[in-house]
């Protein structure tokens, strides 16, 4: 499947990471060539393939699930631990591709390093749930309101 993106102008959660800089940190110029945008029709083509099957599972039909990973704090460096807890957890390469999607029409192609150093700009508390997929490693990240799980994807 041949991607398309958006320009950061185009992207619906934009101010998210170049706008608001009183909520957010603003992606560094160095860091915006590591984060592109999906347009819609790439962002289902994926979601159709990855995201589908693990929304059917973990959103949709209230399958009864593990107890979360990492469940996010509220005391001291909160922030710094969740980021400690995935990257002991999830060991990939900082350069390693991560596709990131906030619901079937809004994604984004990361590097798993971006990701990890702005966790909390990419997940927030009223999210009902959002996946990351790095395409060539079975563990996916899921992330639903302040939780964590990593959970394998099935091979077909």
């Amino acid at each position: 499947m041949s991607l398309a993106y958006l320009s950061p102008d185009e992207f619906y959660l934009s101010w998210r990471f170049f706008e608001d800089a009183e909520k957010y940190t603003l992606l560094s110029q160095e860091e915006r060539r590591h984060f592109k945008p999906l347009s819609e029709e790439s962002s289902r083509g994926l979601w159709a393939e990855w995201g589908r099957p693990l929304e059917d599972q973990w959103f949709r039909y209230g399958v009864e699930r593990p107890t979360p990973t990492i469940i996010e704090g509220v005391d001291g460096d909160w922030v710094g631990e969740v980021r400690a807890e995935l990257a002991a957890r999830l060991p990939f390469p900082p350069e390693v591709t991560l596709f990131f999607f906030w619901n079937p029409t809004v994604g984004v192609e990361t590097t798993w390093g971006l990701f990890l150093e702005h966790w909390d700009d990419f997940c927030y508390p009223s999210d009902e749930g959002n996946i990351g997929i790095v395409p060539d490693r079975r563990e996916v990240l899921i992330y639903q309101e302040e939780r964590f799980w990593v959970v394998s994807r099935r091979s077909d």
